[in-house]
């Protein structure tokens, strides 16, 4: 990171100076892995660090990013590994 933190895929704890800064995932630390399905303006950005599993209930392209403020800047690289699995209704519990 710009501010001189080494950050692996599940980022790095919060300083004081980070209270102040606007993240994409409030709840995700600063640098930590994160991603969104779809639209930018509707779908909402999620935490996946260094390993998620989820079920996935909407389709459109996954992009994936850092989470970082306007003020901090990333250099280097993760490499990212996907499992898909096929989805069916009686995967899914409705209560």
């Amino acid at each position: 990171l710009t501010d001189g933190r080494d950050a692996n895929p599940d980022g790095v704890k919060r300083g004081w100076k980070d209270m102040i800064r606007q993240f994409s995932v409030p709840r995700a630390d600063c640098g930590a892995v994160v991603g969104r399905i779809g639209d930018p303006g509707v779908a909402v950005p999620f935490e996946i660090g260094a390993g998620k599993s989820l079920d996935v209930l909407t389709s459109g392209q996954l992009f994936l990013s850092v989470n970082l403020s306007s003020d901090l800047h990333a250099t280097g690289s993760f490499a990212v590994r996907m499992k898909l699995a096929p989805f069916t209704f009686l995967q899914r519990h409705w209560i």
